[in-house]
């Protein structure tokens, strides 16, 4: 069916859908659902394209999260350079905030929780998870086991950047029990996995993607 589609759609950067969102926009490509098959692992479009059904959805059941977007990273990192500011991003959030909450930031909008997918050096995908409220705090989901301190601290600078008073803490579970992948293509699934079951208010220990 694959091999068909890519006939009938010319080239493989034959756009076949749009996601679109104040912070989320992305063109999903015949190359992007090739990449859907066994051995391959998933693209920029196709991680952006589940974050904005996963912000959808929970948006629907009352949940104040946001989903934000995998270029972020790199570009508060400067592609592993160093620390970039980001007052464009902060804005864009600001204005998501306001639009959706009626106030600008993450603890007068009573934000619960933030997603942001991490493309680590271009081959491999991570998540944070910046939770907020009573008991603020960073955790990073690899399904490598690596720790993402580097990548968890730039987050902390960012928000603090934002006029953001809380102090997260950064919370490390390296030795807990969790899904890995056991090959070298299934980061981006277990990213979209590791969101849906934070999401769903699971713990580490908790998840069972069988």
């Amino acid at each position: 069916m694959l091999v068909q589609l890519q006939e009938v759609a010319g080239p493989e950067h034959a756009k076949l859908a749009r996601y679109q969102k104040v912070w989320l926009e992305e063109e999903v490509d015949v190359g992007d659902i090739i990449r859907l098959l066994p051995g391959q692992w998933l693209s920029h479009p196709s991680i952006c394209g589940a974050f904005v059904l996963l912000d959808e959805f929970f948006l629907k059941q009352g949940k104040r999260y946001l989903f934000w977007d995998a270029f972020f990273l790199q570009k508060l990192l400067f592609d592993n350079k160093g620390y970039c500011p980001q007052p464009t991003i902060a804005k864009r959030m600001q204005a998501v905030m306001q639009e959706r909450y009626g106030e600008n930031t993450f603890v007068k909008a009573k934000v619960e929780k933030l997603f942001i997918p991490v493309n680590v050096d271009r081959v491999h995908w991570t998540l944070l998870v910046v939770t907020f409220g009573d008991e603020p705090a960073m955790e990073y989901f690899d399904s490598l086991n690596k720790s993402g301190n580097q990548i968890m601290s730039a987050v902390q600078r960012f928000l603090s950047e934002m006029a953001q008073n809380d102090i997260f803490d950064i919370v490390t579970h390296k030795k807990t029990k969790m899904p890995r992948q056991e090959n070298g293509c299934d980061c981006g699934m277990f990213v979209i996995a590791y969101a849906c079951s934070v999401a769903l208010g699971e713990k580490r220990d908790e998840m069972n993607f069988s």
